[in-house]
């Protein structure tokens, strides 16, 4: 696909670390090293990215930057207020409370309101359900890299999943043959082995070993060439062997009839990658390499569009082949042949249409993707890129685990909200108690221990309130049941 079309390098050309050679042997030079090399940029780029706060913990900040000149303002001014009131005799003196003059009755009230007060429990509000919330994701084998990621995940609409080692499980197999010609299967297999075994293509690789358990004979071979993006040549004993896709036998002028055409055509719609092969110019036969999907993958889709989220796959691979396997999982909308670097402008597209997006993936072509994403979620067996793009990392290659993010993340964000409530509310009844409002009704000042008490409980109870995610318990996934789900429509290609 183009995805996973090579691109040739010559003497001087550079490289960056991670880059896999196809062919031969090369030697490399090490120009930069440790913090300038390209992989430390990119990770540097991404740990200034995900140094931001989330919303939540934003507007805490900003209140608590105004709370506390406040309550000092509203402590010196029931001071006034109750002073004034007593100096005019305004309020009788006998509301006095024994052992005290006007003054120091005033200061009493004054101070209560200072101590009561609580920025804390705003501030605790956040980063306490933060710590919970990631420690409980942690012991779930999903690594969630700050507040505000949960913050965005808990709001996810689209999720665009990239299709090769995500969706599917990246080890691709040989799942289907055809052999035209009169010949031996053992014979095919054989040239076919003896041709792939020196390829370092997965695809030529899987080829290979598929090959050796039919016909371990292999024969010599020479002139060996892999043609990037399109197959292999070489000659296998006296003959001209050729494995590739329509775009090699075109350029190798060789006829593709309609019936080929028709059974490549076939392939490609249930999913899987055709390959033709063809000997001394004449093509004798097709192998078919399917790349099958985890067994939890469509249990996952359904659970999705059934929470509201529209997931999407978003692949380099043609179109017949990524619409198959969009209609197995049941998945309405496709991005096909669709080039790394642009991978990118598709999240944003989703991104101005007012959208939250979450991007899945694993490889280093999908980190730009990963970075733009309002939740960027990398499954653990990808490359390391991947990894630090990421602000959810999966530890396990299980796509279930997605859901306990989405799921972990949206009862953080619940418990966050509740914990403001909580806070807002015990100001909001705390400061008008302890500055007299109802002491014209009781008689009794609340005393400055038993408002610094209170005000330590409410830090506290804010604390207890996010120790209650502990008692989370993941979703339960039951496989069996999507199974029997009609499949939708045939997916929409964008």
């Amino acid at each position: 696909s183009k995805m996973t079309e090579a691109v040739v390098s010559t003497q001087s050309t550079g490289v960056i670390g991670g880059t896999i050679n196809q062919n031969g042997v090369i030697r490399l030079e090490a120009n930069k090293v440790g913090s300038e090399t390209a992989l430390a940029q990119i990770i540097k780029l991404v740990e200034d990215a995900q140094a931001t706060k989330g919303k939540a913990q934003e507007i805490a900040d900003k209140i608590s930057g105004y709370f506390v000149p406040v309550v000092i303002f509203l402590s010196l001014f029931d001071f006034a207020i109750w002073y004034s009131l007593m100096s005019f005799n305004i309020i009788p003196l006998e509301w006095l409370t024994p052992g005290t003059t006007p003054f120091t009755f005033s200061l009493l009230f004054g101070i209560t309101v200072l101590v009561i007060a609580c920025p804390c429990a705003l501030g605790l509000a956040t980063p306490t359900a933060v710590m919970v919330g990631t420690g409980i994701a942690a012991e779930h084998h999903v690594l969630i890299k700050g507040g505000d990621v949960l913050e965005q995940a808990s709001k996810v609409s689209h999720i665009l999943f990239d299709k090769t080692g995500t969706l599917t499980r990246g080890i691709p197999d040989v799942t289907a043959s055809v052999i035209f010609e009169e010949m031996d299967e053992n014979k095919f297999w054989s040239i076919v082995g003896s041709a792939e075994a020196d390829s370092e293509h997965p695809l030529g690789r899987c080829i290979a070993e598929h090959a050796k358990a039919i016909s371990p004979q292999f024969h010599n071979v020479t002139k060996f060439k892999a043609l990037s993006g399109m197959g292999i040549r070489c000659r296998v004993n006296n003959d001209n062997v050729i494995i590739g896709n329509r775009r090699l036998m075109d350029n190798q002028n060789i006829d593709v009839n309609q019936e080929i055409d028709k059974q490549m055509t076939k392939f490609e719609e249930e999913g899987k990658t055709a390959m033709i092969v063809a000997i001394n110019s004449s093509i004798v036969g097709l192998i078919a390499v399917s790349d099958p999907v985890r067994p939890e993958a469509k249990a996952v889709i359904s659970i999705l569009v059934s929470k509201g989220i529209t997931p999407c796959i978003i692949s380099g691979d043609n179109h017949r082949t990524v619409r198959a396997i969009a209609q197995h999982l049941n998945i309405e909308k496709v991005f096909a042949e669709v080039l790394p670097a642009h991978k990118k402008e598709k999240v944003e597209e989703l991104q101005k249409g007012g959208h939250i997006v979450a991007m899945v993936g694993d490889g280093i072509n999908d980190a730009p993707a990963l970075t733009q994403a309002d939740v960027g979620i990398a499954v653990g067996s990808g490359t390391d890129v991947a990894l630090e793009s990421a602000s959810i990392v999966l530890m396990r290659t299980d796509l279930t685990d997605i859901l306990l993010a989405l799921d972990l993340s949206a009862a953080t964000y619940r418990r966050i909200k509740i914990n403001f409530v909580w806070a807002f509310l015990y100001n909001l009844v705390s400061i008008p108690v302890a500055a007299g409002a109802f002491y014209p009704l009781l008689l009794t000042p609340l005393p400055p221990w038993v408002a610094g008490l209170a005000m330590a409980l409410s830090s506290i109870s804010v604390l207890l309130s996010s120790l209650l995610l502990k008692r989370y318990k993941p979703p339960k996934i039951n496989l069996d049941r999507i199974e029997h789900q009609s499949k939708l429509p045939y997916p929409t290609l964008i």
